[in-house]
């Protein structure tokens, strides 16, 4: 059993109001005598309002007269209402067509205004006309333009009535009963969280529809436990007096499950109830739908002659239902031939404006020709003469970024060859410490030590122990100072044993110093010394500047690159400022990152320590 909800949600809001002859009264006397546009606009709409059950066709021309006056006073958005009225009421005229066109315009108008909240209305209403003429396609279209609107602007209401709507479509026309369910269920719990905010609280009857539609899903699906459940709910919920249609629907969809069940006694007994009360209130519609459950109920209860005679009246109807689908088919068809045939007249009359005005327009076209010719040859000439000075202008530009790299690149060669010749110098000085001044000790100290003996009062003793000493100390700084120009471990363990050298020597400093060390790649030799080199200023600035306690070396190989990171516990700097003062520590050591290609980042503020990364391809 189908309820058409269009038509209830449709006209639901006009349930409030009945046509009350004083009204129309005193609204007739408004349009007759009134000279302001919006209070004689505004008296037109209550009177469409008023004739809506009353006369359609008057209700329809007062929401023309709405229409005209919302033109005159331009108001856009009134005018989209206008047109949604004038659907709605071609809609009760079966006027399909015209409904359709309707409340397209109307859609066009909300739609470029953005009135989002009014579009779910009219795209419910574009389904349900669809629907009416058996688009099921372009119907379900619109009620899910419906709900995914709906579901944008937060609208429970609609949300529902798109729902419910798509819930029709599935479960009548597509044949899937479990989506159907699936949306009714989703279109019940939306009206209730609407109603339970307090807000539209007469929207009882969405519920109470959907419910009956969801009742009539599950006995169609063969839910018979489900459908009894929901059938019984509803005729709980409603009252008779008030809602006929609706506790009647639920009543006879209850009888109809009792049948499907096999309880036929008591389902003669419910059907007849709603078929009696159908028949009083003339829904014919709802009489053809019931009719077929209660011939089966008086056959298997072995009352053949009322079922021969209801068979006769359901005959009579459906010959009655069949005539009035094919005058709805011919009046839209002939509704679709009226608008053609005016269509027609409306070209015809263009065309005779169009030849009058032909030459008017040819002149006019030749002149803005000339003129966008004249334009547009201005514009290009002027176009061109600034692409030249682009042109120039960037070849300039370009010229001077190649000036720029030459000496970048001529500046690293400079420092690179520099720093070779540093190593190189550093080299011999420490060979010659070493082979020169330290073999020179050395000689000193056998010489000293063969004198030992001959120094035997006790002032000599002292002074001879002292002078062995300072002769051990200076042995001991010429090595030392030959290993740091160029470490005897760097050429025998590499840049792992000097790092772990330096590190140890940190810590007998009084450092609390820590290396760590991963997936280091074997390097060439000079990119090890000019990394020995890095760390070794960077730990000596640490040593002069930085008052730390703590100093972590981190060195890993990842892919092909080497990081590179120091963190000290020191008082920390501002880098801008340190850089921009005098940095020459900070400047060399940039400087040897570029040299060697790498990336580098100095992260420090005043009292937070200082940590450098540093980023070295390996290749």
């Amino acid at each position: 059993m189908r309820i058409f909800l269009f038509l209830v949600f449709v006209v639901t809001s006009h349930l409030l109001y009945g046509q009350d002859a004083k009204v129309v009264d005193s609204l007739k006397q408004v349009v007759a005598t009134e000279t302001n546009d919006t209070l004689v606009m505004d008296a037109y709409n209550r009177l469409r309002r008023e004739y809506y059950y009353a006369d359609q066709k008057a209700s329809h021309g007062y929401a023309i007269k709405y229409l005209e006056y919302a033109q005159k006073i331009n108001d856009s958005i009134r005018q989209g209402i206008a047109y949604y009225y004038i659907a709605n009421a071609n809609f009760q005229l079966n006027k399909f067509s015209n409904a359709i066109e309707n409340y397209l315009i109307s859609s066009v108008y909300f739609e470029e205004l953005g009135e989002k909240q009014r579009l779910p209305s009219v795209y419910s209403s574009i389904g349900s006309v669809y629907e009416k003429q058996g688009e099921a396609d372009l119907a379900l279209q619109y009620f899910n333009q419906t709900i995914a609107l709906s579901k944008e602007n937060e609208d429970l209401r609609r949300l529902a009535i798109g729902q419910a709507n798509a819930a029709s479509i599935y479960g009548d026309h597509k044949n899937d009963i479990d989506k159907a369910i699936e949306l009714l269920l989703a279109s019940i719990a939306n009206i209730d969280k609407y109603m339970e905010k307090g807000a539209g609280q007469n929207n009882w009857v969405y519920k109470y529809l959907s419910e009956c539609n969801l009742g009539n899903f599950y006995r169609k699906s063969a839910q018979y436990d489900k459908a009894k459940e929901t059938y019984e709910g509803l005729i709980e919920k409603v009252d008779a007096a008030s809602n006929t249609m609706i506790y009647y629907t639920a009543l006879g969809g209850l009888g109809q499950v009792n049948l499907q069940q096999g309880n036929t006694k008591e389902a003669l007994s419910i059907l007849t109830t709603a078929y009696d009360k159908f028949e009083e209130g003339n829904f014919q519609e709802s009489v053809y739908d019931i009719l077929p459950d209660l011939i089966k109920a008086y056959e298997k209860e072995a009352q053949p002659e009322k079922a021969l005679v209801l068979f006769k009246k359901y005959n009579i109807l459906k010959d009655s239902v069949n005539d009035k689908k094919r005058n709805e088919s011919l009046n839209d068809a002939m509704q679709r031939y009226e608008s053609e045939k005016k269509e027609r007249k409306i070209a015809q009359q263009e065309l005779v404006i169009i030849k009058r005005d032909k030459q008017r327009k040819f002149i006019i076209y030749l002149l803005v020709t000339l003129g966008i010719v004249l334009i547009g040859t201005y514009l290009f000439f002027k176009k061109r003469l600034k692409y030249q000075k682009m042109i120039a202008s960037q070849e300039v530009i370009l010229k001077e970024k190649e000036l720029k790299e030459v000496e970048q690149k001529n500046l690293l060669i400079s420092m690179n060859s520099m720093i070779e010749g540093q190593e190189s110098e550093r080299l011999r000085i420490a060979q010659d410490l070493h082979d020169s001044l330290g073999g020179l000790l050395s000689t000193v100290k056998a010489h000293f030590t063969v004198l030992k003996g001959c120094m035997l009062d006790q002032s000599t003793i002292e002074m001879r122990e002292k002078t062995a000493n300072l002769i051990d100390e200076s042995c001991m700084e010429v090595r030392r100072i030959s290993h740091n120009m160029i470490p005897h471990s760097l050429s025998i363990s590499g840049l792992v044993g000097t790092l772990e050298d330096m590190v140890e020597y940190l810590t007998q400093q009084g450092y609390e110093a820590t290396l760590e060390i991963r997936a280091l790649p074997e390097l060439p030799k000079n990119k090890e010394v000019m990394i020995y080199r890095l760390v070794q200023e960077i730990f000596s600035n640490i040593q002069k500047h930085a008052g730390a306690k703590t100093i972590l070396l981190q060195l890993i190989g990842y892919e092909d690159q080497v990081h590179l990171m120091i963190e000290d516990d020191g008082v920390g700097f501002e880098y801008e400022y340190a850089f921009a003062k005098a940095g020459l520590g900070i400047k060399s050591i940039n400087s040897r990152v570029e040299i060697l290609k790498g990336t580098i980042h100095w992260d420090s503020q005043p009292e937070e320590g200082t940590c450098i990364t540093i980023t070295i391809p390996t290749n």
